[in-house]
């Protein structure tokens, strides 16, 4: 996801026809299909490789799932900041890859990163993919789909309610960014 927003430009520097709205759910197309097109590699290559999946139904389902979830949030964020977003958007996927039991597990982590823990959505992530290919356990599964669920329904409805009001202003700073040469 990442990659992909660093690839193409999610924001419209000038004048432009469209409403801010309309240009962030219309350029969000795109997006969405380059994640899901990622995620079909993925799991292609996941499948090519003999990993073992428990329920390979349910494991692709969490894996578009997750990609949506994650495309939404990272898309909003640039299209809301521009190259901020962008700064963002790697801070927040550091700071889940090492709080979310993607390297240690959580309970050897220091206090800081255990209390911020229930709060990133790469643990839910992780936990979906965990049931996914190991067999599931239906209430942390559920906790999982309705906290991607609600990641994509904050994400947009704070998109919506920000976004006009924020664009002229990041407007004019992604302008003197590009205008100044140092990006």
């Amino acid at each position: 996801c990442v990659i992909s927003v660093a690839l193409i430009k999610a924001r419209y520097l000038g004048e432009s026809l469209y409403k801010p709205l309309e240009l962030y759910f219309g350029r969000m197309g795109l997006f969405l299909v380059i994640g899901l097109l990622q995620s079909t590699v993925t799991i292609i290559g996941a499948f090519w490789l003999g990993i073992e999946v428990s329920d390979p139904g349910l494991f692709i389902g969490c894996v578009y799932l997750i990609t949506i979830a994650f495309m939404v949030l990272i898309y909003s964020l640039l299209s809301l900041f521009g190259n901020g977003g962008k700064a963002l958007a790697i801070i927040m996927l550091v700071l889940q890859i090492s709080t979310t039991n993607g390297i240690y597990p959580v309970y050897v982590m220091n206090d800081f990163f255990q209390a911020l823990n229930p709060y990133l959505p790469m643990t839910y992530a992780i936990g979906l993919l965990r049931n996914a290919l190991l067999g599931v356990y239906w209430p942390t599964f559920f906790t999982g789909v309705y906290a991607m669920i609600a990641m994509i329904i904050a994400t947009l409805l704070v998109t919506i309610i920000i976004k006009e009001k924020f664009d002229n202003v990041a407007n004019k700073f992604e302008q003197a960014l590009k205008d100044s040469g140092l990006f």
